[in-house]
């Protein structure tokens, strides 16, 4: 690896002549001659001391994989290092833009994996940082990227608002730092617009609005894209939205005005967001709840209730006492959510067909459900 990045050094200094290094950077601090020392805070942050410059190139920079663009003609894969606070930390996510070059596909990457990217260069795209190959080439991108482990904890998610998050360019000093982080917006939203109504670029796109203070007229908004790493229907206007979460970036999306640079949350696939139902108000329930559906199932989906925000926990466990998996452990809202249980144990082993216990567990609360589960 050491030989092949000397020599894709000294190709890049032949094309990129005004290109900097990192490490060492301009004056020599920045990780000294040693590779994957660089963090994100100091790809995104500009204040940072060691903040390379678009064109700029990159030996190793290490993260947690936390989303996938693995459809063609160009591909993504979403980076964040772990977050030191429960609540995220700004400036640790970034796009590693691949380009036609399916590298998450080729190691076999999934969630939670830790990458390095060796060698690559920043670039700016529609006002969202990249690390993309030093030679720019679509068909044969020389980025070099590499697998470190798997199983790990993503990292957490950045709890925030709509008006912290809303879309406009002009919102930049709340919206900046968490580029190409994982956030979620918990509380009762409501969809306000789709691309269905018209005025919107992508097919799969919606507005969001907090629906206990816009009734209407101009009010912050979150702009919701369902398209670049998933396929998502847009709910109908006037769905009410108990949480959407997702990877929150600035790139790849037009504005209504055409700008290209409007902030936007990412869904990665259906379980990023828990819908209410159109045009009613919902009432919360007075306890926690636990169900599963169907009962025997290969792949049961679990149904639960909660009557205030809490953090959810719900295990997997043999007729020994022993924890199998966890299928749930994050933030909720209040209200009714579901997940869907792929069968499968802590270690990604398909779990041996015979009966189980579910237990959630939510603060001080706890409920316990028995379940069948069929090969």
């Amino acid at each position: 690896m050491c030989r092949l990045l000397v020599i894709m050094s000294l190709v890049c200094t032949a094309t990129f002549a005004h290109a900097t290094q990192f490490p060492p950077g301009p004056t020599g601090n920045c990780g000294g001659v040693n590779s994957d020392t660089l963090k994100i805070f100091d790809v995104q942050n500009p204040a940072s001391l060691c903040h390379p410059a678009p064109g700029d190139t990159v030996f190793g920079l290490r993260g947690i994989c936390i989303g996938f663009d693995k459809v063609l003609p160009f591909y993504d894969i979403y980076i964040q290092n772990s977050a030191s606070g429960a609540n995220g930390s700004p400036w640790t996510g970034v796009d590693v833009y691949t380009a036609t070059n399916n590298f998450a596909g080729n190691l076999g990457l999934v969630l939670g994996d830790s990458i390095a990217v060796e060698w690559s260069m920043t670039y700016e795209f529609n006002g969202g940082t990249q690390m993309q190959s030093p030679n720019l080439s679509t068909n044969t991108p020389n980025i070099i990227i590499r697998k470190i482990s798997s199983g790990n904890p993503l990292p957490a998610f950045h709890l925030g608002t709509t008006a912290e998050l809303q879309q406009l360019a002009t919102n930049y000093n709340n919206a900046e730092p968490w580029e190409d982080c994982l956030v979620r917006i918990s509380g009762l939203l409501r969809v306000a617009r789709t691309s269905a109504t018209g005025g919107m670029v992508l097919a799969n796109a919606f507005i969001l609005v907090d629906a206990n203070v816009c009734a209407g007229g101009s009010c912050d908004s979150v702009f919701v894209d369902g398209s670049k790493l998933t396929s998502f229907t847009p709910p109908t206007v006037g769905t009410l939205v108990h949480q959407v979460q997702g990877i929150f970036t600035q790139a790849h999306v037009q504005s209504n005005a055409g700008l290209g640079s409007d902030y936007h949350i990412m869904l990665r696939g259906g379980n990023d967001i828990d819908l209410g139902i159109a045009g009613t108000t919902e009432e919360l329930p007075v306890e926690i709840s636990l169900e599963v559906f169907p009962n025997p199932a290969r792949y049961p989906t679990l149904s639960f209730a909660l009557p205030k925000a809490s953090h959810v926990e719900i295990g997997v466990y043999d007729l020994v006492g022993r924890k199998v998996a966890t299928v749930v452990n994050e933030e909720f809202a209040a209200g009714a959510h579901s997940h869907r249980w792929d069968g499968r144990d802590a270690s990604g082993h398909v779990a041996r067909a015979g009966v189980y216990f579910l237990k959630l567990r939510a603060g001080t609360k706890t409920r316990l459900m028995r379940m069948v589960k069929l090969d």
